[in-house]
């Protein structure tokens, strides 16, 4: 792969270069031009202070002449160290020589008050800069580069030049951005903008930027700032794009957006493919593809220019903002995202499929509504489909999307403008959520090692992004990248099997498998403790690590959702113990969890990010730094082992903690059953399941109903242990491991549990009543026995059920189930001898009243 590209990118500056051999760019010199507006400004003096690379800015002026097409700059440097002399003593000055001319008008040197020449054009080193190389992106820029001799500290480099054309793209249109001041203080700044009467120029100012001075001369209007700024010297890391506390400035002859919107149109014109041309006859094919299926066809051209269509662009003079012709980008198989943007809607309009191109600006959102309207207000391109009587966004410059193209990933860029609309921005739709769901499964063995083996699965445009590189890197650099990963977090990783991966395009759900083994996995810390790491470093990565000190919005990676859950299984299947914890960092932008429990013979730990919105607002930037630190400490925990290697956790204060809901639902069910048995079940006369007899034959329990006596009293303290222990139904460690789940999963797990829940405790109660009817040899015993035991056997399949659908016993199902059949069995037995048994029969006939009641038989009424 390195080779092929090093191989195209030589051939590519070879073609290049044999082009501009042909137009090699000059630099000639010239006077100072007349029509500059003369400073009367002094510059402040500079902290030498603030000053970091050994020389200050003493002016920095540029005067733009909208009629000449003329941008002059001047720059005086000090130097105040003698590092400065290597750092200011270049000189680059970058230009376009297809629509420029680079005229020097002075370089000098002032030394104790004289002025030492050193403008000398021999010197200058033209070199081709191509500052996008990187992205694929050829720009045709060159640099006038000089080294100044003799600079010595103490000196002003004094330099000037002009530029001398515009960007004829624009239709002779003038627009600009220009920031006054920045991270390096400066002794003042001059900027002007000279324009000829009858041209409006606009002006949008940013910050604390202010109000321009005007002057009008010679029938040119002067619209001026010349001061001295003051310094900002705060920068920070993870900076949203839009966010700037820096004083600038745009100016442009675009009066509104769609002013701008005309001008896209006619610089995008549509394209009508002939019925003969290669581009025509290959769209053909694809429509032909998809019998006519709009969805598909719209599918089959945009994975065609996503994916077979490399990003490269030629963004020399006007075409930094004009397209290629279609079926040169066809043709070459490569542009940038204006070309591949307009190949994809002339493939659609060959169709008659309405689209739309979309200026956006990646950077910019959600403030791009309050920007002066002006095309640099954009740095992209992308298109807009008309599907279900709407516009769906397409991103063309994203390789290997997944997923059908009404449910495709786009960015969230805000605000665009499309060129096919009114002329106004419109808003995008909110991205969709883009999630990783990691899952390690750590099985803990002798000798200190440990198996693991590593779900990761990839949904939205994480899914994109994973996808892409599994395309484009290496399998076995891949493998390479994985282990170091784990290297990182464990002291020894050896990788058992190659990485496999599942990719589900048309869902953009994309998996990936790894299996290692851990050599001497265990930590000591500094108490010589032993202890098995449950690290999510994949979380902490996403989480912007920032100075306490910050005063500034934080960007975030939104839309994001990270899910990883770490399960250790425990050498020899050994029982771990009781043990929960749950913590929820939240603010408005995001959420940080971290949850903990333990079932049987595992841990399982599960840590949770998310992101809400794509920055943390400044009045919750304090609150996000305490809130990331106590995670990231949660997010690397460990669990301690024994001597043994044994993993062995218990938490004393949650072994005696409750579900207060779950707690107090039972009472008050409990409370519910009491009153229910006492005004209305016991009064009532016995059903028709259990033929009772009309006297009693048995003057007291005995045979096989002592054994039952026996069993209802080990019923009532099972499920007392079950309803009130601090390991029961109502346990703060059985209902927190609900808080791991969401969805589906969790409504269900949520259903089983409290079902089993109600059934508990209204069992304990009848279990006690039941008791009570048996010793008082009631008519009532034989029916609520019946009932007592299919209540049993329901619970008891509710607690399996929803244990096994939450994957906290799946390990241990074949005992669970036949634990459950076990007990249907003898439920069979015992029921059946209710039914059937004379005994039964004759011994449980004393009704609720002293007076006796004879149930007299049906057939000897009709008699």
């Amino acid at each position: 792969m390195r080779l092929k590209i090093l191989l195209a990118i030589s051939l590519l500056f070879l073609g290049l270069s044999i082009v501009f051999a042909q137009t090699a760019p000059k630099i000639t010199t010239s006077e100072t031009p007349a029509w500059l507006y003369k400073s009367t400004v002094q510059p402040k003096k500079v902290n030498l202070d603030d000053i970091n690379d050994g020389y200050y800015i003493d002016l920095y002026e540029n005067q733009t002449h909208l009629g000449l097409q003329t941008a002059y700059y001047k720059t005086i440097r000090v130097i105040t160290e003698g590092s400065g002399t290597e750092n200011a003593g270049q000189i680059y000055v970058v230009y376009d020589p297809s629509i420029q001319k680079l005229q020097f008008h002075e370089l000098k040197i002032i030394r104790d008050g004289q002025e030492l020449d050193r403008l000398d054009l021999n010197k200058f080193k033209l070199l081709a800069t191509e500052r996008n190389l990187s992205n694929f992106i050829y720009d045709g820029t060159y640099s006038a580069h000089y080294v100044v001799d003799d600079l010595r500290k103490g000196d002003k480099l004094v330099f000037s030049y002009s530029l001398i054309g515009f960007n004829p793209v624009f239709e002779g249109k003038f627009s600009g951005n220009y920031y006054l001041n920045g991270g390096e203080p400066y002794g003042k700044v001059l900027l002007n903008y000279i324009v000829p009467s009858g041209r409006i120029l606009n002006i949008k100012r940013h910050g604390s930027t202010p109000v321009e001075k005007r002057m009008e001369k010679d029938g040119l209007t002067y619209l001026f700032w010349d001061y001295t700024p003051e310094f900002n010297s705060e920068y920070e890391d993870y900076l949203p794009s839009w966010y700037s506390t820096e004083d600038w400035i745009q100016v442009s002859e675009f009066s509104t957006w769609l002013e701008v919107n005309k001008w896209a149109r006619r610089i995008n014109p549509v394209v009508y493919l002939k019925p003969e041309s290669d581009l025509a006859k290959f769209v053909d094919k694809l429509w032909d593809k998809a019998e006519g299926n709009k969805e598909l066809f719209i599918g089959y051209c945009l994975d065609f220019v996503q994916d077979e269509v490399r990003y490269t662009g030629f963004e020399m003079g006007e075409n930094s903002h004009r397209p290629h012709h279609p079926e040169k980008i066809f043709t070459q198989r490569f542009g940038d995202c204006k070309d591949k943007s307009y190949l994809l809607s002339t493939m659609l309009n060959h169709q008659a499929i309405p689209n739309s191109l979309v200026l956006a600006n990646t950077y910019t959102d959600p403030f791009l509504g309050k920007f002066q309207a002006n095309p640099l207000a954009f740095n992209h391109m992308v298109i807009a489909v008309q599907m279900d009587g709407k516009f769906k966004f397409l991103e063309p410059t994203i390789s290997y999307q997944g997923n059908t193209v009404k449910k495709r990933f786009f960015p969230k860029y805000g605000k665009v403008l499309p060129i096919q609309g009114e002329g106004s921005l419109v808003a995008v739709e909110e991205a969709s959520v883009s999630e990783i769901i990691i899952e390690d499964f750590i099985t803990v063995l002798d000798n200190k090692k440990a198996q693991l083996k590593v779900i990761t699965t990839y949904f939205g445009a994480e899914a994109d992004v994973i996808r892409a590189s599994f395309k484009q890197t290496a399998k076995n650099q891949l493998q390479k990248n994985y282990e170091e990963f784990y290297n990182k977090i464990y002291k020894s990783v050896e990788r058992i099997d190659d990485i496999r991966f599942e990719d589900n395009r048309e869902d953009n759900i994309f998996k990936v498998y790894e299996f290692y083994t851990l050599k001497d996995f265990m930590f000591t810390d500094e108490l010589n403790q032993k202890f098995i790491p449950a690290y999510s470093s994949e979380i902490i990565n996403r989480i912007p690590e920032i100075n306490n000190n910050r005063l500034s919005p934080i960007q975030l990676n939104y839309p994001l959702r990270i899910d990883h859950i770490i399960k250790i299984t425990n050498k020899d299947n050994r029982p771990i113990g009781s043990f929960t914890e749950n913590h929820v960092f939240q603010g408005e932008s995001y959420s940080m969890t971290h949850n903990a429990i333990s079932y049987g013979d595992t841990l399982m730990v599960n840590n949770i990010l998310e992101y809400y919105q794509d920055h943390v607002p400044v009045n919750e930037v304090q609150k996000f730094i305490k809130d990331r630190q106590a995670a990231v400490d949660l997010f690397m925990n460990g669990y301690s082992v024994n001597n043994d290697g044994y993993l062995t956790i218990v938490n004393i204060f949650a072994l005696f903690s409750y579900n207060g809901f779950a707690l107090l639902f039972q009472f008050l069910l409990i409370a519910a059953c009491i009153w229910y048995i006492v005004n209305v079940y016991n009064k009532r006369k016995p059903t028709s399941i259990v033929k009772i007899q009309e006297e009693e034959s048995y003057n007291g329990l005995g045979g096989w109903l002592i054994l039952v006596l026996i069993g209802m009293f080990f019923n009532i303290i099972l499920y007392l242990v079950l309803c009130f222990s601090p390991t029961g139904l109502a346990s703060k460690i059985l209902w927190d491991q609900m808080s791991i789940h969401s969805g589906l999963k969790f409504g269900i797990g949520f259903l089983f549990r409290f079902i089993s829940l109600s059934l508990a405790a209204i069992i304990l109660v009848f279990c006690v009543y039941t008791t009570i009817l048996m010793l008082k040899r009631r008519d009532l015993f034989p029916q609520t026995f019946i009932f007592i035991r299919i209540a049993m056997a329901v619970q008891l399949l509710m607690s399996i059920s929803g244990s096994f659908i939450l994957g906290y016993r799946s390990e241990n199902i074949i005992v669970e189930i036949g634990t459950l059949v076990v007990y249907l069995i003898g439920s069979a037995i015992w029921i059946s001898y209710m039914l059937y048994s004379n005994r039964v029969k004759g011994t449980f006939t004393v009704p609720y009243k002293k007076e006796q009641y004879i149930i007299i038989d049906e057939r000897k009424l009709t008699e």
